[in-house]
C-alpha cells in the first residue's frame, strides 16, 4: 500500500480552502504537499511524489474575485 493519500487529502484542504477564500491557509497547503511529497521520496514511495506535478499552484488559479463569494459578517 501507498501512502499517498496523504497528498489526496492535503490536496483536498487546499481545495476547500480556495473555495472558501483561505489563501494564506491554501499556500501553506501547497508547502505541506510539496514537504509529503519530498519526504514520500526519501522514504522511496516515488509514485506518490508524482502527483505533485498535477496539482496547480494557488497563483495560476483564478483570481479571487472569478470565485463565489461567502458573506462577510460586520461586527
Amino acid at each position: 500500500m501507498t501512502n499517498e493519500w496523504i497528498i489526496d487529502v492535503l490536496a483536498d484542504l487546499r481545495h476547500y480552502a480556495l473555495r472558501h477564500h483561505y489563501m494564506a491557509l491554501a499556500e501553506q497547503l501547497d508547502d505541506a504537499i510539496v514537504t509529503a511529497a519530498a519526504e514520500l521520496m526519501i522514504a522511496g514511495d516515488d509514485r506518490s511524489a508524482a502527483k505533485v506535478a498535477v496539482i496547480p499552484p494557488a497563483h495560476l488559479l483564478p483570481p479571487v474575485a472569478a470565485i463565489r463569494r461567502r458573506p462577510v459578517a460586520v461586527i
